[in-house]
């Protein structure tokens, strides 16, 4: 199972709203700004393409977040 913290879930929840729009309300297409975001926070590309598919699926909006990367195998980091 990969693992997240947090801060990379809070970025990659902000990142998924965003594919989400644009690819169901034709929002701008900002991508550079979050690619920067998620490298900076040193999350794997594999965890944000898998972020970005499963908004290919437009009903996976409507789900929680987490429970979608659960089921890909993407656990977030307990805080302490």
């Amino acid at each position: 199972m990969r693992t997240i913290t947090n801060e990379q879930f809070n970025l990659l929840q902000g990142f998924m709203l965003h594919c989400w729009n644009v690819y169901y309300n034709n929002q701008k297409k900002e991508f550079s700004f979050w690619a920067k975001q998620l490298d900076e926070t040193a999350i794997p590309w594999s965890i944000q393409n898998d972020a970005a598919c499963l908004m290919d699926k437009r009903e996976n909006g409507f789900y929680y977040f987490r429970n979608l990367l659960k089921d890909k195998g993407i656990q977030i980091k307990k805080s302490k």
